[in-house]
This record gives C-alpha cells, sequence and structure tokens, in this order.
C-alpha cells in the first residue's frame, strides 16, 4: 500500500466502499473475498495519475490545493523516467526534487530543468542555494560560466559567422 510516506506490504480490510483496517492478514477479520494484490500498488481514494505539474501548469503548492478541493486524494504527476529508473525510484526521485524546490523557494519543475541541465543556473538560484546549503554563490556562478564556456566551444564549428573587417574610410 502507498501512504503519504511510504510504501509498505500490508492487507487490507474493506467494508463496503471504506478501508476499515490495515495491517498484517493473521489480524484482519476474516472476509468474504479476497483480492491478490502482491506486486501491486494499492493507493486509496481517487487518483489522478497523469498530472502536468510545471512551469507552464500548476505547481506542487497549488495542484494539491486544488485537487482537494475535487475530491482527489493521490497525485501522480507525470513522470520522465531516467534510463532503467523503476517507478518507486522515479517517485522517489521527485519527491526529493520537491522537498529541495521547497527549501530553495522555487517549484520542482525550476529545480528539476537544472538538474537536468535544461537550464543554466542563475544568479538568483545560486543565492537561494548558497542561502539554503552553503556553497558560495560567486563560485558557483563561476561554474556556470566555465560550463557554458566549455558547450559553447563544443559547438564552435557549428556558429557560422563571418570575420568583420573594417572598411576603410579614405
Amino acid at each position: 500500500m502507498v501512504t503519504g510516506s511510504d510504501v509498505v506490504e500490508t492487507a487490507v480490510a474493506i467494508r463496503g466502499d471504506k478501508i476499515v483496517a490495515i495491517g498484517p492478514e493473521s489480524l484482519l477479520p476474516p472476509a468474504d473475498r479476497v483480492i491478490d494484490a502482491s506486486g501491486k500498488y494499492v493507493l486509496p481514494g481517487l487518483i489522478d495519475c497523469h498530472l502536468h505539474v510545471g512551469p507552464e501548469y500548476d505547481d506542487w503548492r497549488t495542484a494539491p490545493a486544488a485537487a482537494a478541493r475535487t475530491g482527489l486524494t493521490t497525485l501522480l504527476p507525470f513522470v520522465v523516467y531516467d534510463e532503467g529508473e523503476t517507478l518507486p525510484k522515479a517517485i522517489a526521485r521527485l519527491r526529493e526534487e520537491a522537498e529541495a524546490a521547497s527549501v530553495l523557494g522555487v517549484t520542482r519543475q525550476a529545480l528539476s530543468n537544472l538538474l537536468n541541465e535544461r537550464t543554466g543556473l542563475s544568479p538568483d538560484m545560486a543565492l537561494r542555494i548558497e542561502k539554503a546549503f552553503g556553497p558560495k554563490m560567486d563560485h558557483l556562478m563561476r561554474m556556470q560560466l566555465a560550463f557554458d564556456l566549455a558547450a559553447a566551444r563544443r559547438r564552435e564549428t557549428t556558429i557560422k559567422v563571418k570575420r568583420f573587417v573594417k572598411r576603410s574610410t579614405a
């Protein structure tokens, strides 16, 4: 079963349409019907399992509030998996990104873009990282500049520019 903070192997007792007990199967009351969910994830409540959260949509501050107003209890964002990454690992990665983004006061998508090299480090983000974690903003920005310069050099042959030659005025 997936809870707000963990994934646990457990048995679930349901009466009518409500969960009435969770725990080891041996401690639950006898059941009229047993559904074997071994190897599956059980998520209680209404689920939105294809949620787009990002800069052009809701962020993790507004999306849960909007979802709760509509009766949704579980939000699973659309996940782009890293190669070889499992769903639990992807969810753990998203949770870590969300926690770090919360500390930095930015959206998870903004932090994800930085971590996955879809955007460069801005002075504002460098300052947030300095305040939250300690590395000096100046050092972080020098690292970003060195990275940007090296990337430009790697693309040098694809940048076609004619050399400017000043015409003589005589």
